[in-house]
């Protein structure tokens, strides 16, 4: 049996709207707006449309240890924007990050936190 070795959970954007109640003590409307007009394309008119934000969902991801030693490793560069030299500067908790940094965004994460576990 595969070993846990870090707990990923990404926060997510919902399919549920915020409650009336929620929304309004939060402040959380999406708006955006509209153009408008009659039948024969006249009479234009821009109307603003707000919309109760989603409720954010936590998505929790065990990874097990042999995927933390292959991200914290020196040839694990996943992050295009950081030349190999550079990755290999970095430190293995930085290296982790950037791993679990693109795992939330190919996700459609807003943000996560992680746990490394003991062994």
């Amino acid at each position: 049996m595969s070993e846990i070795k870090v707990n990923l959970s990404i926060i997510l954007k919902g399919r549920v709207m915020l409650s009336e109640s929620d929304a309004k003590a939060q402040n959380a409307y999406d708006n955006f707006n509209v153009e408008v007009s009659d039948a024969k394309g006249k009479n234009k008119e821009v109307v603003t449309v707000s919309v109760r934000q989603m409720q954010n969902i936590k998505q929790s991801i065990n990874l097990t240890k042999d995927a933390y030693l292959w991200m914290i490793d020196d040839r694990s560069n996943v992050d295009v924007k950081v030349r190999g030299s550079q990755w290999k500067a970095m430190n293995a908790k930085m290296r982790l990050e950037a791993h679990l940094r693109r795992i939330t965004e190919h996700l459609g994460g807003q943000g996560f936190t992680y746990n490394v576990l003991e062994d």
